[in-house]
Formats: structure tokens, C-alpha cells, sequence
């Protein structure tokens, strides 16, 4: 009784510090979870040269030391791709068969099983288990079979609607649950999180939630289970306005530990999309919807974890934008424009010193390049007012509009995109011509990057093609997907259209984005 009265302090505590300052930190978290998911690619590539290293290491190891990489990588992917879990799973028991280690290869099945419902073969894991001598179990895997077992019959109950199915596999899931608290000291920081879960598992929700807040700090080395114990408290105050800043700190929590390890959880992401709307936050939510439907769900949760695509799809594709909206675009647009060409500017300045360092000596070299100096400076302050003069031009267009009552014709431009081409059109007529002169032998040099069947060229008038402008911005050190999506006005499924398509015309596919950055 005076442990549950401690919880409960606790989690009154925490609830009225939440009230009493409405959305507090919860700026803080939109900037992380922003920041987030612009890393999601470096993140995403970092996990997967992990599991990559990993299974390179493995293919060297021997005997047990196989059977582990195995099973370390079978870890790894149950949270992104169930099937190569399985896969590596199975890969593990046939190494410890083949060793005659009659332990790993129960333990080892265990673990195959108890992934089967999640696989929509619900009966073939539980007639498994219920087979299981558990008096013949060695004492060292007891704890390896009640986690199983666990896991077995959490997933095995999801799918049911309420009812005598789904309460007998969550009596079963919650005797496994507290069978398992026997194998862990009284004062781990697993005991406090699986005691959250039996409560859970019981109904007390209020005394898990407790038990899930004092956890949480303590388990930075349990990713799933601090995000399971995170979505439990999230759900638990969903839907309750005077906690509002509580529930929506938890949802973004969660999504920005996901995105931080590299993982994209679609049905979590499109939560965050949906409550970050409901507070104005429509460029993030935006970012967050579009990633959640990029995505497939591959996890050994997927089954379980869907949402409604269709009404997000209608969120993204028939809610036309606002005029509100067409301004932060345009001036994150200009502001965008302007970084990318003062980096240039910086760049190349910092480039003459270099040059001028090194060819002290040489008085003709050195004019040359306060020549080129002088050059790029006037096209940098060019493009630099030509990105401000195409957003005052808006501006006044857009004013002029409204000042004559004719928000019907604005809408109609703005869903027409007409005027905004014409923009573009201006802006990239500048920007294509200033970098040619700029680097005038850089259609040479990068055509000497690809196969002599699939050379590039440039459009009449000496315009540069969308191929041709994502290589200029590479040039320029522009590598990011998003910012050269967000600089060229193209989706970003379009962006990796196009870079794949110029590596396959590369002689060097794997150098040649690296090459490109060379070439003068």
C-alpha cells in the first residue's frame, strides 16, 4: 500500500508541474523533433552500416561467436524488418545445431516462435510453447522463455476485439510477465518497468503509468522498452485536455528517440503529425505525415500498429495552402537561397587564400584569381537580390490582390501555380547563367564523369536541365536531399529519382558524387 501511494505522488507531481505550464518544453521538443528529422538520412545510413559491419563480423566469426552475431542481428532488425530478423534467426539455429548446442538452439527457437503471430501464424507459436516441458527447460533459459512466452502472447492477443480470446491470451501474457520479475533483482530498472507492464496488463492503469515514469530515465539501454513505456503513458492521458501538454510531450519524445536511431515508425509519426496541427505547427506536421506515408511498416509491430492512410493522404493532397503559409514557404525559400550562395561566397573566398598562399610568387595566378573573386562576389549579391526582389515581388502581388478584394483570383493563382512558376523561372534564369559563368568548364568536366553513350548537355538558351542544376548545387556542396528538394521546388521522391539516375550514367557510380565535387 505504501508503495502504491509513493507512485502515485509521484505521478501527481509530475501531472501538476505539466499544468501549470501549458506547453511547456514542448517548443523545445518541435525543435528537436525538426532537427531530427533532417539527421533521419545520416541516422538511417548510420544503423545501416551498423547491421552491415555487423554481418560482415559475422560472416568471419566461428562457433558460438556466429550463433551471437547472429542473434545480435536478428535484434536489430525486429524493429525495421521482421522477415530478415526471422531470417538471421534462423541462420543462428542452424550454426548451434550444427555445433550440437542443444541450449542455443532452444533458446533460439523460443525466439522464432514467439515472432510467429506477428507472421500470421498465431496457432503454430502457441502450440509451441504449450508443448514446451518447462520442468526440462535449463534453469539459465527460464528467463529466455518466460520473455518469449510473453512476447508470444502480447502479440498473439492484439489482433482479437475484446472478448474471451483476447482475455485469455492477456491472463497468459501478464502470468508470463510476472513469472519473468522472479528472474531480475528487486532493485533493476527492469523489475520497476515489467511491474508498469503487469499493472498495465491489470487495469491499473494509474499505478503502471506511475511505475513507467520512474523507468524511463533508467532505461537509455532499452530503446524498444523506453518507447513501449513512453506510448503507455502517452495513451494514458489521450484525450484529456488539462493534460494535453503531457500527452503531446510523450508522443514527440517518442518520435524524436525513433528518428535519432534511424528508425521511422509511420503509425507514431502520423500521431505527431496529427496533434502537431491541432497547434499550428503545419509545416513540421506536414514533414512528419508525408515521411509516415512514405513508409512502409516492416517491424515486428506493423501488424498492429496501422493508421488511417487515406485520411492523411487528404490532409496532404486536398487542403490547399494557405496564403499564411505561401509566405513562410517563400521566405524560408529566399532565406534558404540566400545561406546557399554566402556558403558559396565564403567557400570560394576561402579557396582564393588558399590559392593566393600557395602561388605567392606567381603575380599573373594571383590576378586571376582576385579576378574571379570579384566576379563571384557581384553574382552572389546578383542571385542575392534577385531571391529578395522574387519575394517582394510576391508580396506586393499578393497585396495588391487582397487590396482589391480578389482573394478568389489569388486562390486561383496560387492552386494554378502559375505565378509561382513564372518566379521560379526568373530566379533559376539567373542562378543558371551566374553558375556557368562562374564554372564555365563544369559541363565538360562532369560529362567527363559519365559513359560516353549518356553525356549531358544544356537546354536552348544555355539553361541548365533539373539533372544538370542538382549537380551544380552538388558542386556547390549542396548534398542534403531535402535542401536541394526544398532549393529546386521538386518532391523529394523526385530528388532521389534524379541522383540515381546521374550515378547510373557514372563511370564510377560509388566516387561519383565525390567526383563531382572536384570538378573546376
Amino acid at each position: 500500500m505504501l508503495r502504491k501511494l509513493l507512485f502515485l505522488s509521484i505521478l501527481i507531481s509530475a501531472v501538476f508541474a505539466a499544468k501549470a505550464t501549458p506547453l511547456a518544453g514542448v517548443g523545445a521538443l518541435i525543435d528537436s523533433l525538426d532537427m531530427a528529422l533532417d539527421m533521419l538520412p545520416h541516422n538511417v545510413e548510420e544503423r545501416s552500416a551498423r547491421c552491415h559491419n555487423l554481418a560482415e563480423t559475422r560472416l568471419e566469426a566461428r562457433g558460438e561467436e556466429r550463433v551471437k552475431y547472429s542473434e545480435q542481428l536478428a535484434k536489430l532488425y525486429i524493429v525495421t524488418d521482421v522477415d530478415s530478423a526471422m531470417i538471421y534467426l534462423q541462420m543462428a539455429r542452424a550454426d548451434a545445431q550444427a555445433l550440437g548446442d542443444g541450449d542455443a538452439v532452444k533458446r533460439i527457437n523460443m525466439q522464432i516462435f514467439a515472432l510467429m503471430p506477428t507472421r500470421g501464424m498465431t496457432k503454430e507459436g502457441v502450440d509451441f510453447f504449450e508443448a514446451l516441458d518447462y520442468e526440462a527447460i535449463p534453469h539459465e533459459l527460464r528467463r529466455d522463455y518466460w520473455r518469449c512466452a510473453a512476447e508470444l502472447y502480447s502479440s498473439a492477443r492484439a489482433p482479437y476485439p475484446e472478448g474471451a480470446i483476447k482475455n485469455r491470451y492477456r491472463l497468459k501474457t501478464l502470468a508470463a510477465i510476472d513469472s519473468m520479475r522472479a528472474y531480475y533483482p528487486h532493485n533493476s530498472n527492469l523489475t520497476q518497468y515489467l511491474l508498469g507492464v503487469s499493472h498495465l496488463l491489470a487495469g491499473d492503469n494509474t499505478i503502471a503509468v506511475a511505475n513507467f515514469l520512474e523507468a524511463i530515465p533508467t532505461l537509455t539501454d532499452h530503446p524498444e522498452l523506453t518507447d513501449f513505456a513512453m506510448k503507455s503513458v502517452a495513451e494514458y492521458y489521450s484525450g484529456r485536455p488539462e493534460y494535453n501538454n503531457v500527452y503531446l510531450s510523450y508522443v514527440l519524445r517518442r518520435a524524436v528517440l525513433s528518428l535519432k536511431s534511424g528508425i521511422v515508425r509511420p503509425e507514431l509519426l502520423a500521431q505527431a503529425g496529427s496533434e502537431l496541427v491541432k497547434i499550428g505547427e503545419d509545416d513540421i506536421a506536414r514533414r512528419c505525415i508525408q515521411l509516415a506515408l512514405e513508409t512502409s511498416d516492416n517491424s515486428y509491430r506493423g501488424p498492429y500498429a496501422s493508421f488511417d492512410r487515406a485520411q492523411y493522404m487528404r490532409y496532404l493532397y486536398d487542403n490547399t495552402a494557405s496564403i499564411r503559409q505561401l509566405h513562410v514557404a517563400y521566405a524560408v525559400f529566399a532565406s534558404l537561397t540566400i545561406l546557399i550562395f554566402v556558403l558559396l561566397y565564403f567557400r570560394l573566398r576561402v579557396r582564393m587564400r588558399l590559392k593566393s598562399e600557395e602561388l605567392v610568387q606567381a603575380n599573373t595566378t594571383t590576378e586571376s584569381v582576385r579576378h574571379e573573386s570579384k566576379l563571384t562576389n557581384q553574382s552572389v549579391i546578383t542571385l542575392a537580390f534577385v531571391a529578395l526582389e522574387v519575394l517582394n515581388d510576391y508580396n506586393l502581388h499578393v497585396a495588391r490582390k487582397l487590396k482589391a478584394g480578389q482573394v478568389k483570383d489569388l486562390f486561383a493563382e496560387v492552386e494554378s501555380g502559375k505565378y509561382i512558376q513564372k518566379q521560379n523561372d526568373k530566379y533559376f534564369e539567373v542562378f543558371d547563367s551566374t553558375f556557368l559563368a562562374n564554372f564555365p568548364n563544369f559541363l565538360v568536366g562532369l560529362n567527363r564523369l559519365l559513359q560516353p553513350d549518356k553525356q549531358l548537355s544544356l537546354l536552348p538558351g544555355d539553361r541548365l536541365s533539373p539533372e544538370l542544376r542538382i549537380a551544380a548545387f552538388m558542386r556547390l556542396g549542396v548534398t542534403d536531399s531535402a535542401r536541394l528538394s526544398q532549393a529546386l521546388g521538386l518532391s523529394l521522391n523526385t530528388i532521389y529519382t534524379y541522383r540515381n539516375r546521374l550515378k547510373g550514367r557514372a563511370l564510377d557510380r560509388d566516387k561519383f558524387e565525390e567526383n563531382v565535387a572536384k570538378v573546376v
